[in-house]
């Protein structure tokens, strides 16, 4: 018997089979019964191709015509009408709505079919003849002459003229008609008729524009010439001067949403000369040309965009009208351009051109072009984890402080805020020597002590040796991540000092000592006896704002918690400034107060919980006085971020429950408070009591802060019924100042001591807050 036959065969016999049958064809050993066989399979096949193109083809035809009966004749423009104004409508770009877009111009095709049906036939280099009227001859000199007058033909009407401008779209291939020629008067027609032919011109641009950049998109390596198309919109070459302006805003947002959507996800490198000459398969040749064609447009499109930009950097350029001619509209447009293409092509060639660009920009602009650019640079900071793109942003702003002597806008230097740079490598020269050094030490007392030792012994040595050094190596090498974030600090904090040594007193202080806040921890222990020095002189400063003088406070502080432990310097002059500037708060409204109080809470925390053993209990007391009192004069979440901190300062010094125990007859402390002393070791405060403050508090109208009184009153207990909610526990005091859950209360008790104020016939002021908040507790 026969083999039995596999109704069900699998993949690799299937494969194994077609093998087998191709090698003993080659060989001419098939049977004719098999190669018959084989044959009509092949036939059978090509039929069935044949025939799903055919229904492929018969139903893309009927659903086109079911497509167009159902679709509405007045469709909505495809080009949004917000596009032409100076603040484009990134979201409808002219490619959108694909779908009305293959309609509309389905409905052109068909009517530019009719009106060709009724329009004479035209032929190229043939000219015609005009009409002419035979008058009566005439005799002259025996002669008859038949004498012709040439009838001229009456104006074309308007809209055959634009007829014969516009573009006919067959089978893919675009007929163009060169407007840089256009001789026509329009001199003759009314205000409404050139309107008209305006606003007709105008949707022929936009359909045009819309075409031709949904061909880019939908392929790209095919319809890449098109972008030469739309660039020369875009620049306003051979475009009708009656939509010029509409056709340059147009086309130049069009170009940024294709690149932003057709740019490849690599670097296109320069191809050599030998790699150029070389035979290529088809599919590279066409991404080569695609590459090729790419990176010109994309070339000649940022020279374009940079062309509108520059302008504005001139000082000569506003007046009073500046703002409504199209030079500063077409500016406005080409730098929103340029900061939403960098935002999404910071791997693609030129990006650091367009980086530099934007710098400048952000640095000499007007301030509409400068906040486009730093939110720009603050974006692609935000999103770069390799740091090698926060690299070159930072060399380029270095460039432009020193180059404008620091001449800068501060939301430039507040971009750098935005790097996530959380550790660099801190190793000077000096330790590399010294540890190169030490290995050659050992190697040479090996090679010294060679005679006495055997040669195993010796050999052993010298691999343990080398095995240490390479680990040595290994570890010193850096890895690119690092090595970029590392050359990027160098260059913010090279920014930093040279602000700080040159312009103590300039609204970039703010930025800069904000900067050296977030990135103290980063900065290299070679600078901190030069940096603590300059934030000394700087702080003692009472021109210096209170929000900057709590940064410089801030930095000191983390640079002494950390690295800077082993300097030798006396914080003093910083506990004093900080005791000071505290009263200032209360009186400040709106974003600085809350920026006010976020960085002193985060300053008292490392002055007196994490640098719990260099303080005194007497000056932690008077700090708790003062932000206690200066909180009657604040909003609930703000008094409950005060409170939250009183809660760590109590379990962190044990010893300020005596604040809270004093009995009930002697409710206000057994000695003499002097909350006005300038210095909070001289004030006496541990001869004071909390009681009075944490008993008014208990009646806020905001819930919370009545249980976190109720709980420092009881000495912040961990058990029992005063203890505190994990809910609460779990916050750290400056979460207090965002939570949504927590109602924002207006303070309660400032009406109360502003009559105590209004008695003593004084003004209150940070001078004397905290003696008007002690007599308004004790009346």
């Amino acid at each position: 018997m026969g083999k039995k036959i596999d109704l069900n065969p699998t993949k690799n016999h299937i494969k194994k089979t077609h093998k087998r049958l191709k090698k003993l064809s080659k060989r001419g050993k098939l049977k004719r019964h098999v190669r018959d066989g084989i044959n009509s399979i092949a036939v059978r096949k090509t039929k069935d191709i044949i025939k799903g193109r055919q229904n492929i083809e018969e139903d893309w035809v009927k659903d086109r015509e079911a497509l167009y009966e159902e679709e509405n004749i007045n469709d909505m423009t495809l080009v949004p009408i917000d596009m032409l104004n100076a603040d484009v409508d990134w979201e409808n770009t002219p490619f959108k709505n694909e779908r009305k877009r293959l309609m509309k111009k389905l409905r052109m095709e068909e009517e530019q079919t009719r009106i060709n049906d009724d329009v004479p036939r035209k032929f190229r280099n043939v000219e015609e003849t005009k009409k002419d009227s035979k008058s009566l001859p005439v005799k002259i000199d025996g002669k008859i002459v038949f004498k012709e007058e040439v009838v001229e033909e009456e104006d074309v009407d308007i809209k055959k003229e634009i007829e014969d401008e516009e573009v006919v779209l067959n089978n893919d291939v675009e007929i163009k008609v060169d407007l840089s020629n256009d001789k026509k008067d329009y001199s003759k027609l009314s205000a409404s008729e050139l309107l008209g032919l305006r606003h007709i011109e105008l949707e022929k641009l936009k359909e045009h524009i819309s075409c031709a950049s949904l061909s880019v998109i939908s392929n790209p390596e095919q319809n890449v010439d098109k972008l030469k198309d739309l660039l020369r919109h875009a620049i306003g070459n051979k475009v009708n001067h009656l939509v010029v302006e509409d056709s340059q805003k147009i086309a130049t947002a069009s170009l940024a949403e294709i690149f932003i959507d057709i740019i490849p996800g690599y670097y296109i490198r320069d191809y050599s000369e030998a790699e150029m000459e070389q035979k290529m398969k088809q599919e590279t040749k066409a991404l080569f040309n695609f590459e090729k064609t790419l990176l010109e447009v994309y070339k000649q499109y940022l020279t374009h965009l940079e062309s509108f930009i520059r302008p504005l950097t001139s000082k000569n350029f506003f007046n009073k009208n500046s703002k409504a001619t199209f030079r500063y509209k077409m500016g406005i447009i080409a730098n929103k351009c340029l900061c939403k293409l960098i935002r999404r092509t910071t791997h693609f060639n030129y990006a650091a051109n367009i980086i530099k660009l934007i710098v400048r920009f952000g640095a000499y602009c007007i301030d509409d072009v400068s906040e486009d650019c730093c939110k720009a640079l603050s974006d692609i900071m935000k999103e770069d984890y390799q740091f090698r793109t926060s690299l070159c942003a930072a060399r380029e702003i270095a460039s432009a402080v020193r180059d404008k002597k620091c001449n800068v806008p501060p939301r430039l230097l507040g971009s750098l805020l935005s790097l996530n740079i959380k550790e660099v490598d801190k190793k000077t020269e000096d330790d590399d020597k010294k540890e190169k050094k030490q290995f050659k030490a050992r190697k040479n007392a090996i090679h010294k002590d060679r005679k006495s030792k055997s040669v195993s012994k010796y050999e052993k040595q010298l691999k343990k040796l080398e095995k240490d050094l390479k680990e040595a190596e290994a570890a010193n090498t850096l890895t690119e991540k690092m090595k970029f974030g590392t050359d990027t600090m160098k260059q913010v904090f090279t920014i930093y000092f040279s602000v700080i040594k040159r312009l103590s007193k300039s609204s970039l202080m703010e930025p800069v000592l904000e900067g050296l806040a977030k990135f103290a921890h980063l900065i290299n222990i070679e600078f901190f006896d030069d940096l603590i020095a300059s934030l000394s002189e700087l702080v003692q400063d009472d021109e210096l704002r209170v929000l900057d003088a709590f940064h410089c406070i801030y930095t000191v502080f983390v640079i002494l918690s950390g690295e800077g432990k082993s300097i030798n310097i006396d914080p003093v002059i910083f506990y004093k400034v900080m005791y000071k500037k505290i009263s200032y708060i209360p009186f400040y409204n709106g974003e600085l107060k809350e920026k006010c109080i976020d960085i002193s809470i985060r300053c008292l925390h490392i002055m007196l919980n994490v640098r719990r053993k260099f303080v005194p209990t007497v000056r932690v007391a008077a700090y708790i006085k003062r932000i206690v009192a200066i909180s009657f004069l604040m909003d609930s979440k703000s008094i409950l971020a005060i409170l939250a901190l009183v809660r760590t300062l109590f379990i962190s010094h044990r010893t300020l429950t005596t604040l809270v125990e004093c009995d009930e007859d002697d409710e206000g402390g057994d000695g003499l408070f002097i909350p006005e002393m300038g210095d909070p070791d001289c004030t006496q405060a541990m001869s004071s009591s909390l009681i009075p403050d944490m008993k008014k508090l208990i009646g806020h109208p905001c819930k919370e802060v009545g249980i976190f009184a109720v709980h420092i009153l009881a000495g912040c207990p961990s058990t029992g019924t005063n203890r505190l909610a994990m809910i609460y526990v779990n916050k750290n005091p400056t979460d207090f100042l965002t939570d949504e859950d927590i109602k924002e209360v207006p303070s309660p008790y400032k009406e109360g001591i502003t009559k105590v104020v209004k008695k003593a016939g004084v003004k209150l002021s940070w001078k004397n807050v905290q003696t008007f908040v002690e007599k308004w507790l004790s009346s």
